[in-house]
């Protein structure tokens, strides 16, 4: 007699073990008694078919060949769970989920841990089986799973030195970073930023920037007779608070590549015109910047944080260039509400005579102004408040954000309400003067 082969996944009830008569006959009602049995264990492999009990009476040479039952593997799912950190932050433990066990097994059958592609880039990258093993009495079919590097909005810098002296700097050193990115419409900047770089502040400065944000809170100064557009303003620091970094970061302005760039930080504005003379590795002293094209994108390169913007500049064909007051030029186009401001030309012979000496003449204020104006009376009222030291930007013509200040300055000063726009009463008090 021969034992059929049997097999059945791990876990399964054993199939019925069977055999056939390979060689005689039984005679007359003569009949097998007992059973095949099979050697012990349920683990995937092979497990002998064994006699067992199974005979014939003393009238027959019985001889028995056997065979095998094989084991095969589960089927088991494993499904990773979707993770995330900010950037520059510790990986959280990756976690996963799972179809039924068998055979009574419970979750001390896994071993290992999930695991991710390398890197600490911002964006996405995936969740793969790591080590993670069930064992081998189970098949798994691995889900992977999706990591996200968030943009961190506020990266802290570690090891803050302290100081009882209010005129010593305080300064940090960033250990874990490498790039970051911003958003706006329109507009992406992707900012690079070495390891171990340490960045400097002074005693005011709580340790921690804004990596990277779009702003509005921008103010530019173009070149005389000109209008600038295609404002992009992305702020990286800590507002007007100066910051310095032992070791250059790179910021990519995707796509703005042959605009112009500046920055800008407590109402003063920096054109950056030095050409970078290396695309990934340039020589940058204390503080300072460069830029470079590569490609379709502007490439910065910089030592210090502030607010870095990209912009052009085309002919004012309106602006006055001779005598009229010296108003026109200061248009903005693009700008919306932004607080940005450019230089037009500015007229030596106005109407009012001798209007390259501020404050020379008195003029009559009659029209009600406000941020974003421009004119002869824009004009006149940046020269008044220039010769009575409440304005100290250039005469524009323009009523920009210096216009502002230095109109709510005047208001203070005269108990006025400061609303930074000229009314009826702030106008009654430039009159006076």
């Amino acid at each position: 007699m021969t034992a059929a082969v049997k097999t059945k996944v791990y876990g399964a009830t054993d199939p019925a073990l069977t055999y056939t008569i390979t060689s005689g006959a039984l005679q007359g009602s003569d009949a097998f008694t007992g059973s095949l049995t099979r050697g012990a264990g349920e683990a995937v492999g092979t497990h002998a078919i064994n006699q067992g009990t199974l005979a014939l009476s003393s009238n027959y040479t019985l001889t028995y060949v056997g065979a095998n039952l094989t084991v095969t593997t589960a089927p088991l799912t494993v499904t990773s769970v979707d993770a995330s950190k900010l950037f520059g932050g510790t990986d959280p433990a990756f976690t996963y989920t799972r179809s039924a066990l068998t055979n009574s097994d419970t979750d001390s059958v896994f071993s290992g841990s999930l695991a991710r592609t390398a890197g600490e880039s911002v964006g996405t990258t995936t969740i793969n089986i790591g080590t993670l093993s069930a064992g081998s009495n189970y098949a798994v079919t691995f889900v992977p799973g999706v990591f996200t590097i968030n943009v961190n909005p506020a990266s802290t810098v570690e090891s803050i030195a302290t100081s009882t002296n209010p005129d010593m700097t305080v300064s940090g050193t960033i250990t874990n970073a490498s790039q970051t990115s911003g958003h706006g419409v329109g507009l992406t900047v992707v900012v690079d930023i070495p390891a171990d770089i340490t960045v400097t502040g002074t005693s005011t400065w709580d340790g921690t920037f804004t990596l990277p944000t779009v702003t509005t809170n921008a103010f530019i100064v173009g070149t005389a007779g000109t209008v600038i557009t295609s404002i992009e303003a992305i702020e990286i620091g800590a507002g007007d608070t100066p910051l310095s970094l032992d070791k250059a970061v790179k910021l990519t302005f995707a796509g703005k590549a042959g605009t112009l760039v500046g920055w800008s930080q407590a109402g003063s504005f920096h054109s950056i015109t030095n050409t970078c003379d290396s695309a990934t590795a340039p020589t940058l002293g204390a503080d300072a910047d460069c830029k470079i094209d590569v490609g379709n994108d502007l490439i910065i390169w910089t030592k210090h944080f502030s607010i870095f913007i990209s912009y052009k500049e085309v002919s004012d064909h309106i602006g006055s260039t001779g005598g009229g007051g010296g108003g026109g030029g200061g248009i903005v186009s693009g700008a919306g509400s932004v607080g940005y401001q450019n230089t037009p030309s500015v007229s030596t012979s106005g109407s009012t005579g001798g209007g390259a000496v501020l404050g020379a003449k008195t003029y009559n204020f009659t029209k009600n102004l406000s941020l974003g104006m421009s004119g002869n009376d824009v004009t006149e009222l940046q020269k008044l408040l220039t010769a009575q030291g409440f304005y100290k930007g250039p005469i524009t013509g323009y009523f920009g954000k210096l216009t502002l200040v230095a109109v709510k300055a005047f208001q203070k000063a005269h108990n006025i309400a400061q609303v930074g726009s000229v009314g009826p009463l702030t106008r009654a008090a430039l009159n006076a003067n």
